[in-house]
């Protein structure tokens, strides 16, 4: 005999408040119910006004559709998917935890009062984790709540509008919000809709959209259609950043559904100083955000094709980002790595003329000047090395070699130096190529990529003749093996 025995499979009501401890900041908890406003959004431009009032309240009002009482009970459930409610196109949230996660974020109180288009009523309820935690003994009643049913207040935090939606927050858990990392953020997560007239205040001032500073010539427009019947397909742009970046402020963000999803994304390409000018704004709207949108899916079938293309697309924007970093004395380096990025990707050559004439920018040979002059023609200095430091007259640099897949097998090594980096020259091994895989012995070939990599800096980059150079790497060679 078989005895089924009943269960009750309502949740604690101590799960809100855990949600809320564990979850979002400030800055994406208001991204996210931002989100749910776009979503609503009536036909007219959308206004979302957000109040951040330190110790006592966050407020946030749209002038989007609103709701009625029978799509707020939903709203408020938690794990409803608001697609099986209501039909309003393609939305942001998807798991049904959007409002109730971002609030509970925010405080221990909150409350949402909502007046639907071409109705005669507004609705508000109202959830206190504190309190409920005192009905947590009778579970089933715990969870019951009450919609009221009002006259519209327009005098209210709704006003004068004909419809939307105001969530209120209080017994904040950050008692101290700020402004500014609300604004930048807020502007980064939705610059397709500010761009397309929507507007976002947080107390009164403007959300505008990031700007960017490129090199002249380098953005590339980004229309890709990839997949088994070209059925994925990125839009945007991509170029390269008027500088190189020792933050994390440099990749590719990614859009979805016209939200910022994935914040400079480097997974196209391999992270190193010299190719942290490249940046860009994407829209890929099939692929799949992670559970709380904090982020894509990067398991999803969707992702690894997507990545797989995008790393050969912009592999002439990384070799352009790689060349600028090089070279540093060739004045036309800037606008041959950029004319390279143009052709390669079909954007055409707008900077041939920053080449120069008769030469086509070529220069000539630097076995041609005098062994006994540098820039110029002007007498060189003395230059020492040791070890670990080339001693040049202008200043030391230290000297280092690093292991790194450069995804080419006939590169056997490179080698980056930025003067804002610390004034370090550094050799990049490069792991993938053939003769690294050939020859075992990392040392060695580490210390062959720092004697070709000095010579070559010091020929391409200080003006300094080729036998001179060839004499300072030999002594260098030496001063190491001893």
């Amino acid at each position: 005999m078989v005895k089924k025995i009943e269960i009750n499979m309502v949740p604690d009501i101590k799960l809100m408040e855990k949600i809320g401890a564990t979850s979002l900041s400030l800055k994406d908890a208001l991204i996210e119910l931002v989100a749910n406003s776009i979503d609503a959004r009536a036909d007219e431009a959308l206004e979302v006004q957000i109040f951040l009032a330190p110790e006592e309240e966050v407020r946030i009002v749209d002038n989007g559709l609103g709701m009625d009482a029978s799509i707020l009970e939903e709203a408020v459930r938690l794990g409803v998917d608001m697609d099986d409610v209501v039909d309003r196109g393609k939305r942001k949230g998807m798991y049904g935890l959007g409002m109730k996660t971002a609030c509970a974020s925010i405080g221990r109180i909150w409350s949402v009062t909502t007046r639907p288009r071409g109705g005669q009523k507004e609705f508000f309820i109202e959830f206190d984790l504190l309190g409920l935690q005192e009905r947590s003994l009778d579970k089933s009643d715990a969870w019951r709540h009450y919609i009221e049913e009002r006259d519209p207040d327009f005098a209210g935090p709704l006003g004068n509008r004909e419809s939307g939606t105001c969530i209120s927050v209080r017994n904040l858990r950050d008692r101290h919000p700020l402004e500014g990392p609300v604004l930048d953020g807020l502007g980064r997560a939705f610059h397709p809709h500010l761009k397309g007239g929507d507007s976002i205040t947080v107390n009164g001032r403007k959300t505008d959209p990031p700007i960017f500073n490129l090199v002249e010539g380098s953005k590339i427009e980004v229309k890709e259609a990839f997949g088994l019947e070209d059925n994925y397909e990125v839009t945007g742009w991509v170029g390269l950043d008027h500088k190189t970046h020792n933050d994390d402020f440099f990749g590719i963000n990614i859009y979805r559904q016209g939200q910022l999803i994935q914040a400079w994304d480097k997974s196209w390409f391999r992270v190193h100083l010299m190719t942290s000018r490249v940046i860009g704004e994407v829209h890929a709207d099939f692929l799949p955000p992670s559970f709380h949108k904090k982020g894509i899916n990067t398991q999803s079938p969707e992702w690894k094709v997507t990545e797989r293309h995008m790393k050969e697309y912009l592999k002439p924007l990384v070799r352009a980002s790689e060349m600028m970093a090089k070279n540093r004395k060739d004045p036309t380096r800037q606008a041959k790595a950029v004319q390279g990025v143009q052709a390669a990707m079909g954007a055409g050559s707008a900077v041939s003329t920053a080449l120069g004439s008769g030469n086509s920018g070529l220069t000539c040979d630097p076995m041609d000047q005098d062994s006994n002059k540098g820039e110029a023609g002007s007498e060189q200095k003395a230059i020492d090395i040791d070890a670990t430091t080339l001693y040049l007259p202008d200043g030391p640099i230290g000297l280092t070699y690093v292991v790194e897949p450069l995804g080419e097998e006939d590169l056997p090594w490179d080698y980056i130096f930025e003067p804002d980096g610390g004034g370090e020259l550094q050799a990049v091994l490069n792991s993938d190529s053939k003769l690294f895989k050939v020859v075992k012995d990392e040392r060695f070939l580490g210390m062959l990529a720092l004697s070709d990599s000095v010579a070559e800096f010091l020929v391409t980059e200080k003006g300094v003749s080729p036998r001179e150079a060839r004499s300072v790497r030999n002594k260098w060679l030496f001063a190491t093996l001893s």
